[in-house]
């Protein structure tokens, strides 16, 4: 009984196709959103569309750099100073995830949303739960 060599199918040699990115929001996709979830609260005013602005864009930077750091890089890299040594530095991305995390809840919070009820869904428990509760206290 003789071996023969198994060809080598297209599958076996083929990398798998990358996962297909997620389309990024502009930012007057995320100004929309967040002036939707408002008007759906009751709590919208023309009056708040720069601080929802604000939001928006802090909003868009977290997201950006929660992109970067998704990509796994390193969080450090090396910088050769004046004289040769090599000194650590943390990557601006890994740097600035506290502050920009910071001021976009923050800028949420004061429209009266939170990074988790902006990307709820329609059918998300907790809005249902906030909107009924709202709806209460207008009765």
């Amino acid at each position: 009984m003789e071996k023969t060599a198994k060809k080598p199918n297209q599958n076996d040699t083929e990398k798998p196709a990358p996962a297909r990115a997620k389309r990024f929001p502009d930012i007057s996709e995320i100004v929309s959103e967040i002036r939707g979830k408002l008007v759906s609260k009751g709590t919208y005013s023309a009056n708040l569309e720069s601080a929802i602005f604000v939001a928006a864009t802090n909003y868009l930077a977290l997201l950006h750099i929660q992109r970067d750091v998704a990509r796994g890089a390193k969080t450090y890299y090396i910088m050769t100073d004046a004289n040769g040594n090599k000194i650590p530095k943390i990557r601006p991305e890994y740097a600035k995830l506290p502050d920009i995390t910071t001021s976009a809840m923050k800028a949420l919070r004061g429209l009266g949303l939170t990074l988790d009820t902006l990307i709820a869904t329609d059918d998300d428990p907790l809005d249902k739960l906030m909107n009924n509760v709202a709806s209460a206290d207008e009765d």
